[in-house]
């Protein structure tokens, strides 16, 4: 991360920093503007994310203000949480939001995003956005780009190519273009990786060609914790 950050009222560790960058990043978080030079740090995700969720909840701390929960437990209803609303964001929120000329801003990835980005990040991408790649070889794991110009997607690219030495593709599913590592890439960080990666997470991962299946056991582990 950046050394010369600023050391606000709102103090982000480490650990915090990369969640909110993760959480950009995989689309599962974004700045919101309060009102003018004020913002605040909203994370949405499913009920069937509910042990994540926690885990970023945890993380975050004394940061998180707000708390809501949609309804009664389904997996298909949403939590959310904000953080306090400060000015001492500035440091993530200038990077990430460009500012246009009617002084709306609009999200990218930074043209220097390495200065931004580490495994834990990459991590976070992959628990928000990742899957396991069904198309071609085995073992190789794919980043959903939905939502990124091709501007974006080329940065994200060039960063895993040249900052980590993988081998990343630009390929299309669907109707929106995703991210593919191959899979010597994938076990070429397979241990790096894979230990910053949740447990409840692990369905999304590839081994010998076979996604790990939530057990009986990690899904009434997600459905009966409490928040």
């Amino acid at each position: 991360m950046r050394k010369n950050k600023l050391f606000n009222s709102v103090k982000l560790d480490s650990f915090q920093e990369n969640i909110i960058i993760g959480s950009l990043i995989g689309k599962s978080g974004e700045f919101q503007n309060f009102k003018s030079g004020l913002w605040y740090f909203s994370i949405n995700h499913s009920y069937f994310d509910l042990v994540y969720f926690n885990y970023k909840k945890l993380l975050l701390g004394k940061v998180v203000e707000k708390l809501s929960f949609e309804g009664t437990f389904d997996i298909s209803k949403k939590l959310s949480l904000n953080t306090k609303t400060s000015k001492d964001y500035d440091y993530l929120v200038n990077p990430f939001y460009k500012r246009k000329r009617d002084g709306t801003r609009s999200f990218s990835i930074p043209s220097d995003i390495e200065n931004y980005f580490n495994m834990q990040i990459l991590a976070y991408w992959y628990m928000d956005q990742g899957y396991i790649w069904d198309i071609g070889e085995e073992n190789t794991i794919a980043f959903h780009c939905k939502g990124f110009s091709t501007s974006d997607i080329c940065r994200l690219k060039n960063l895993l190519e040249k900052e980590y030495n993988l081998e990343a593709f630009l390929r299309k599913k669907d109707s929106y273009k995703v991210l593919v590592i191959s899979s010597n890439s994938y076990y070429k960080i397979f241990n790096d990786f894979v230990s910053l990666i949740l447990p409840t997470m692990y369905y999304k991962l590839p081994v010998k060609g076979k996604r790990i299946y939530l057990d009986e056991n990690i899904f009434k582990f997600i459905t009966n914790r409490k928040v």
